[in-house]
């Protein structure tokens, strides 16, 4: 898992030339787990998520495989 503090407005974060594996991305509120936004297979068996970060929220970057898959 993965923190990111301190940003503010759109917000990409991808696995496309990063993992060998099936990935998928979750994105959450640390304040209170609430799920912003998750993917599965944007590239190929890789993910990406697009979000509108809010200045003041900290957030949570799950990265993990399908079923599984690890890398």
């Amino acid at each position: 898992m993965y923190k990111l503090v301190g940003a503010t407005g759109p917000v990409t974060i991808n696995t496309c030339s990063g993992t060998s594996y099936d990935s998928k991305i979750r994105v959450y509120k640390d304040s209170d787990d609430a799920c912003v936004t998750g993917n599965d297979d944007t590239c190929n068996y890789q993910s990406e998520v697009t979000f509108d970060a809010v200045q003041g929220t900290d957030y949570k970057v799950w990265v993990h495989g399908y079923s599984a898959s690890e890398g």
